[in-house]
């Protein structure tokens, strides 16, 4: 096969280029943004993830989708333990204070990683200051309690053990200190649990975290605090009696059984300056949010009384606009606009909400085992027909959370916005930094929206994303008009936008050109066709250490009628002017059979290779600007990297284009 090499020109020439569409239009609805502070957005805004098999990539995705928490699924099987036979609370304890006692030598052998979820793909997302919520469940099966209600203590040092060591190598190992014990004690699918197992559960195995996470803190210094979340129920309404026979709440509602009995320690004394847990839990899948505000504004309500009068925190450990039920029943994917789009609705709701956490449903359109059906609500297409699952592209869902997710992470202050009624708008300011989260779920002839922004200091520069059904993750980058921070943006029907005004040394950008580059085609840098092209573009080195904005702008031909969907990758391999082609081009295509269901060109992502994340390159214009700042900056030191190009199969069914891109130029625009 022959490798062509050319250098790539760079001109500063048209770097207004993705305003010509934009500022040119004239706007009927409008947004205003205040300087007023109502709030602040959750902490957390976390994707919950299920599993993180070994060897898989699953953690460059969640990375690309630039959440700051992950929910896993985990589990405990004490009824498959042996242990010894003990009739008394005080044998327990004295079992008790020999494991905490040898916790260095001894959990490891009770606890290791299970395939599912690998140690070095939790060291990943740590890596990346990803915080991880563990939900550790114990089967039904297992029973703490007897027929008449009595303890059983054998029982009771097999749970606890089995949660104190997972916890102690959960938290020595990747600092984890947010745990669940039950997913959705409430639902139907938990008949066999009763509300006094669940009870007897909680107070076991909360005090067997609490435990590990002393321990783990006295050993390496660190000050891993508790943040145990209970009741994890199904439903928003569940803080009261139902009265139904599957909720199993006839005479206490899960919510207020849980705040009742919190300062229940192990030995069943209550203490006052004790909790079991930290945060109240729940669960919840709506697309209308005035329901979604009045339901939350009770739960709220519910749980302040039951504190005391104090305010308690809230998270939502899992969310979206549909169950994998009542989406199995709807002709829509997360894909149609429709769903999407209210999904980003939903998230200018959640950044007002007043929860501390989220964490959206779910990272893969993975198969249900129990009927063998495509779960919908999941964000990223999947190919699990091999031994190790690969993800192979998102949906607009997932491109959706990636604007939410930079918009709302880390607690930032919202400030009040008053938009036309048919937007949906959150405004949030963090370090400087501004950024107003739009959406719309109704149909329109004119998407123009201008947005008349709070007085910034200093130079500001002005950039603009949007999920729509045609295109994603490309930026635009405006100016304000001069009368006083007044800008326009397009809003389409059924989309999401995301505008960031971020501060800048100054608003002249530097531009860097490649030093190299190279392609798997002959005679042309393409991408994608037929033959599956990949191409490589070298540039010089990059200190990440300064923190710079940077965004690669690329120069195309195309002639496909539709926009291209591309994955953009980042390796530290170069390709320079006067090497051998044929021997260092350190790229190649995987080979994929013939009857692919979606597969990735690349080789070695997470190992060598990271993923940038994906944009389209639209037919109608030859220029695409794609932000780059936090691949780039990802390692705070000065370095030499390569991007590749490449069009990845993304789902099964998918038909590739037969003509591939041809890229012109390219170039690093650099904002200090």
């Amino acid at each position: 096969m022959k490798r062509h090499f050319r250098p790539l020109g760079c001109s500063l020439s048209g770097i207004g280029f993705c305003l010509i569409s934009i500022q040119g239009l004239a706007a009927s609805e409008s947004v205003i943004i205040s300087e007023k502070v109502i709030g602040h957005t959750p902490s957390v805004i976390g994707i919950n993830t299920g599993e993180m098999p070994r060897e898989s990539a699953f953690p460059e995705w969640v990375r690309a989708l630039g959440v700051n928490g992950v929910r896993l699924r985990l589990g405990v099987k004490p009824g498959e333990s042996k242990g010894p036979s003990i009739a008394s609370e005080v044998e327990l304890m004295l079992l008790i204070k020999k494991l905490r006692d040898n916790a260095e030598a001894e959990t490891p052998k009770l606890w290791k990683h299970p395939e599912s979820t690998a140690g070095e793909s939790l060291d990943a997302l740590r890596h990346d200051e990803i915080e991880l919520l563990a939900t550790i469940t114990c089967p039904f099966s297992f029973k703490l309690l007897g027929p008449e209600g009595q303890t059983d203590w054998s029982a009771a040092w097999k749970f606890w053990s089995a949660y104190y060591a997972q916890a102690y190598q959960l938290a020595r190992r990747h600092d984890v200190c947010r745990f669940q014990l039950f997913n959705e004690p409430d639902h139907a699918a938990s008949m066999k649990l009763t509300q006094a197992e669940y009870s007897v559960r909680l107070r076991i195995g909360s005090d067997a975290i609490q435990a590990a996470l002393e321990d783990v803190s006295k050993v390496t210094g660190k000050k891993l605090d508790p943040l145990i979340s209970a009741p994890c129920t199904a439903s928003i309404k569940a803080f009261e009696s139902r009265g139904k026979p599957d909720t199993r709440d006839s005479q206490i509602g899960w919510g207020r059984l849980s705040m009742r009995d919190r300062h229940i320690r192990l030995d069943g004394k209550t203490d006052p300056a004790y909790s079991q847990f930290q945060q109240y839990a729940y669960q919840q899948y709506s697309v209308r949010p005035a329901n979604f505000l009045t339901q939350l504004t009770e739960l709220r309500n519910q749980v302040t009384e039951a504190n005391g009068g104090r305010p308690f925190p809230i998270i939502m450990s899992e969310y979206n606009v549909h169950t994998a039920k009542d989406f199995s029943k709807l002709p829509t994917t997360l894909d149609s606009p429709k769903e999407f789009s209210a999904l980003g609705s939903m998230a200018t709701v959640i950044a007002g909400s007043g929860l501390d956490e989220v964490y959206f449903f779910r990272l893969t359109l993975s198969v249900n085992p129990e009927n063998n059906q495509v779960k919908k609500n999941g964000i990223h297409q999947v190919n699990e027909s091999g031994p190790i699952p690969e993800i192979t592209g998102t949906t607009r869902a997932a491109e959706v959370i990636r604007l939410a997710a930079s918009a709302l992470t880390g607690s930032r202050e919202l400030l009040a916005t008053k938009a036309t009624d048919e937007i949906r708008s959150a405004a949030t300011l963090k370090n400087g930094v501004l950024q107003v989260l739009l959406a719309r779920t109704n149909s329109v002839a004119q998407s123009a929206v201008q947005l008349k922004l709070p007085p910034l200091k200093g130079g500001h520069l002005l950039t603009y994303q949007s999920v729509t059904e045609e295109t994603f993750g490309t930026t635009a980058i405006l100016q304000a008009e001069a009368d006083g921070g007044r800008v326009i943006v397009p809003l389409p029907s059924e989309s999401v936008g995301l505008l960031s005004a971020r501060p800048v040394a100054s608003t002249l950008p530097q531009v860097i050109g490649t030093i190299g580059s190279c392609s798997t085609s002959e005679g042309k840098l393409l991408t994608g066709g037929k033959e599956r092209s990949l191409t490589l573009l070298t540039f010089p080195p990059i200190d990440g250490s300064k923190k710079e904005s940077l965004f690669l702008r690329l120069k195309s031909r195309s002639r496909n009628s539709n926009s291209v969907p591309i994955h953009l990758y980042l390796t530290e391999k170069t390709f320079l002017p006067g090497e051998r082609q044929a021997v260092l081009l350190p790229i190649s295509r995987k080979p994929l059979p013939p009857e692919v269901q979606s597969g990735l060109n690349v080789e070695g992502l997470g190992r060598g290779l990271d993923l940038i994340g994906g944009f389209t390159v639209n037919p109608d214009e030859s220029d695409t600007l794609v932000e780059v700042t936090r691949s780039l900056n990802r390692t705070g030191a000065k370095k030499q990297y390569s991007l590749i190009l490449s069009r990845d199969f993304r789902q099964q069914g998918e038909k590739i284009e037969d003509q591939p891109l041809e890229w012109l130029s390219a170039e690093i625009i650099v904002y200090r």
